[in-house]
């Protein structure tokens, strides 16, 4: 298991100190992908929080043998551009 999938399994079980630490091992790429996709600081940052209060709600259904840590976040970052742009009219 990578650094970052042991970081989230751990997140999944409530551990905040993981999710800090998952948070800062990801943010980069997450960030890069999320300002690819809103255009623009303010939107990319707005996708940023949603994917990561995703990712709190979510990492106890996060599989390591089925994904990367990785990879799982970037979909939600997809998934919180995809939402964000439903919304807007």
């Amino acid at each position: 298991m990578t650094p970052t999938c042991d970081l989230l399994v751990r997140a999944g079980s409530a551990d905040r100190a993981a999710f800090a630490e998952f948070y800062d091992a990801t943010c980069t790429p997450a960030y890069l992908l999320a300002r690819c996709l809103a255009g623009d600081v303010e939107r990319a940052e707005s996708l940023l929080l949603g994917a990561y209060a995703a990712a709190w709600r979510s990492a106890s259904r996060f599989d390591p043998t089925r994904e990367r840590a990785l990879t799982w976040l970037l979909s939600l970052v997809q998934s919180s551009a995809r939402q964000t742009h439903e919304e807007r009219p």
